[in-house]
């Protein structure tokens, strides 16, 4: 059996062709089907129950967007803003992220399943009481980022930026932090039986159990 860290989601189903199309403000309830947008700015904009499904954003601008229970299935994103927005009960399937920016942007109850987020800036982000399944994180900064309760099993973090993160409370079996950097990861001990971690890394899980680590005294330091 493979390492779960082996374990990719699922890519976004998108068809051959997707037809361009033009939006000028975000509306309630509005639908997003095989279709691209591109170079759009929606700064600030709200609506409730948005549909994107088999859709590709490139270059939208969604910074402090309010988008309660929007709904994601099959979607990529490639260097989309999204700080500062509120996506309160979004719920995603098979989406991916890659160079977007995300700093500050909040999650509250989101349910995610098969979701790659690839060279994104997450710093400050919040995610609260999220559901993540077969999620994988890639190259991402995210210091300082909080998920609080959240259920991140499985999880893989493979070479991100975890310096000061906080992570307590949330369910972390089987989370792979291999590769990243974990300096300052705040979660209880608890929560971290079962993660997986490299040798680098152990000294400083260690350090979150109250384990201190030293060298053996080969006894030069005795007193004659």
């Amino acid at each position: 059996m493979k390492p779960p860290r082996d374990r990719r989601p699922h890519a976004p189903q998108l068809p051959a062709h997707l037809q361009p199309i033009t939006v000028v403000a975000l509306t309630d309830e509005a639908e997003f089907l095989a279709s691209s947008l591109s170079g759009c700015d929606y700064s600030g904009q709200s609506a409730k129950n948005m549909v994107l499904q088999q859709t590709l954003l490139q270059r939208v601008i969604l910074g402090r967007t309010r988008l309660p229970r929007i709904r994601l299935t099959d979607v990529r994103m490639e260097g989309i803003d999204l700080s500062g927005a509120d996506w309160e009960k979004a719920r995603c399937h098979r989406v991916e992220f890659t160079g977007c920016r995300l700093v500050c942007l909040q999650l509250t109850d989101i349910r995610a399943t098969d979701i790659l987020m690839r060279d994104c800036n997450l710093e400050g982000a919040i995610v609260g009481a999220g559901v993540f399944r077969s999620a994988r994180f890639e190259n991402c900064r995210m210091g300082r980022s909080v998920f609080e309760r959240a259920d991140l099993r499985g999880t893989v973090f493979a070479g991100c930026d975890l310096t000061d993160a906080d992570l307590s409370g949330s369910a972390l079996s089987g989370v792979d932090f291999r590769g990243s950097v974990i300096e300052g990861l705040r979660a209880g001990t608890h929560d971290l039986r079962g993660v997986v971690v490299d040798p680098l890394q152990t000294l400083q899980i260690a350090a979150l159990f109250g384990i201190t680590v030293r060298e053996v005294d080969d006894g030069s330091d005795a007193i004659h």
